[in-house]
């Protein structure tokens, strides 16, 4: 919800009237989330768990901590720490161990500031940083403040016949209803009209290493990036209870190494487990042509093995994945088989599909629609710094735009060829410098402000209409929220409480949905 919207429970909506130049937009955020108005061919990826990111979409803060680390600047900052299989402390030596809670970057308001950390077992923990502090403490409770600022947690010691586990952090007011709802509800009411939420980053598809289902993250681990026992993405369990929650269809992406075990049981957890009325849409890793990704390197070491090609594994595998979860889930119309591809090179799509049997068992080709790549490259960023913004949004107009809709048509004759439907796994601008201009400041700082810019919002909408003209289907925007920086800026929002008026990409999304009869 942004932070302009009133939090009292007693406000059913209100109305927020937001200048888009010629085109005003009326934004209603609905307080009780209208579950049942949903757009299912606009969907979002969401961003993945961290506790430094621009949105914390559980209620649960312990599931998007930091591991626990040793103290920094300490004697023993890197000796290995006693964890059990979950990442808790099973002993704690004199300089203790540390996790960081939140760094406050999500817009989080003032209103909610009173949380309360709960825990099994005996010992002790304490808080540091700026934000945390107690109000109360009595054994397996810990009411909080947290303040504005980075919010650090402490164990000090621990009882090794009974150690520290199971904890979670959680706002005072949902203490008795977070595992029955885990989302919170103003990121419900922002992304509410979506129909597809698609995980690559919850499910750290691009870092993955599992192999087997016991490789994969359970709901009772504790803490997100620096957890060394298991992979660091969102469990499958919270994933689909999500979904659950928020009405919405989940695009799942399976891991690369996974073996077919893995891949069946996966497709048994979703089906028992997913609301009837969800599709799921599963992919075999993510941008398998991409050499940026270690899953590119791994299947074309299987292709030296095999003596094939890495389009063809990715194929096979891809086929091996749909044969398995469409035994298993029996029912057609709920699951979606989706092949992905590189965006500007339709010969890429032509070499997976010649996978013997392929085509028979998918149902959509996928491409990362994104326009203005290019600006960050050797090839153009130094003409970039000598163009004034609005040279650059008349280079995305009449340059990008029509050579992205000239790849779209392509890309849908491939996909019409084989009987597919055209689909965006990913969407939206690419204005992100690449290589040493990632240190370039005057680059990175232009390419922050143009995508703050209002004339963006005509290129999404831009972007939305081209899709359209030539059939597009589902189409899924890059990203929820995150901060920008000289990595790129892919949150259509920075933080999930920003003014929409402040955010053109978001405001675009919104309208997106509005013109299709949901908000």
């Amino acid at each position: 919800m942004p932070s302009n919207i009133g939090t009292s429970e007693s406000i059913n909506s209100e109305v927020i009237e937001i200048s888009l130049g010629r085109n005003p937009v009326s934004l209603t955020e609905q307080h009780n989330l209208n579950s049942t108005c949903k757009v299912d061919n606009i969907g979002i990826n969401t961003a993945g768990l961290s506790y430094s990111g621009g949105e914390m979409p559980l209620k649960d803060l312990a599931k998007m901590s930091m591991g626990w680390i040793r103290p920094w600047g300490g004697a023993t900052k890197n000796a290995e720490l006693n964890l059990d299989s979950n990442g808790y402390l099973l002993s704690v030596d004199n300089d203790g161990a540390q996790t960081i809670i939140s760094d406050d970057l999500w817009g989080r308001t003032e209103v909610d500031n009173n949380y309360v950390v709960l825990y099994d077992g005996e010992g002790e923990l304490s808080f540091n940083l700026q934000a945390a502090r107690v109000i109360k403490n009595e054994p397996g409770r810990i009411e909080i403040e947290l303040k504005k600022g980075r919010a650090g947690m402490v164990e000090l010691s621990t009882n090794p016949a009974n150690h520290l586990r199971n904890i979670r952090i959680v706002p005072l007011k949902n203490e008795f209803d977070y595992e029955e709802k885990i989302v919170r509800e103003d990121y419900k009411n922002v992304w509410s009209g979506v129909g597809v939420v698609r995980f690559l980053d919850a499910l750290e598809t691009n870092r993955t290493s599992e192999v087997t289902w016991g490789d994969r993250r359970t709901q009772g681990l504790f803490g997100h990036i620096g957890n060394k026992s298991k992979n660091a993405a969102q469990s499958i369990e919270d994933i689909i209870q999500m979904s659950n929650e928020m009405n919405t269809s989940p695009w799942l992406l399976a891991p690369h190494m996974a073996n077919d075990d893995y891949f069946r049981r996966m497709a048994i957890y979703v089906k028992e487990n997913l609301n009837p009325n969800l599709k799921v849409y599963i992919e075999y890793t993510n941008e398998a042509w991409n050499w940026g990704f270690p899953q590119t390197k791994y299947l074309s070491e299987l292709a030296n093995k095999n003596g094939t090609n890495q389009y063809i594994e990715y194929g096979l595998r891809a086929k091996r994945l749909f044969e398995i979860w469409t035994d298993v889930f029996g029912d057609r119309d709920r699951l979606v088989r989706v092949v992905s591809t590189q965006f500007y090179n339709p010969w890429v799509t032509e070499q997976i599909m010649k996978t013997p049997g392929l085509s028979e068992g998918t149902d959509a080709l996928a491409v990362g629609y994104y326009l203005g790549h290019k600006l960050g490259s050797d090839k153009m960023a130094q003409q970039v710094l000598s163009m004034s913004d609005d040279d650059v949004f008349d280079y995305l107009n009449t340059d990008s735009l029509p050579t992205t809709k000239s790849k779209l048509i392509e890309q849908k004759k491939v996909a019409d060829k084989y009987g597919l439907e055209l689909v965006a796994y990913e969407a939206g601008q690419h204005l992100a410098a690449v290589g040493k201009w990632s240190d370039n400041a005057l680059l990175v700082d232009k390419f922050i402000r143009l995508n703050k810019n209002p004339k963006m919002y005509q290129v999404y909408m831009n972007m939305y209409k081209n899709w359209n003209d030539i059939g597009g289907g589902l189409i899924v925007w890059f990203h929820t929220s995150g901060k920008s920086s000289k990595w790129g800026s892919w949150g259509l929002l920075e933080n999930t409480y920003q003014d929409p008026a402040t955010a053109p990409k978001f405001r675009a999304f919104k309208r997106m949905l509005s013109d299709n009869g949901c908000l």
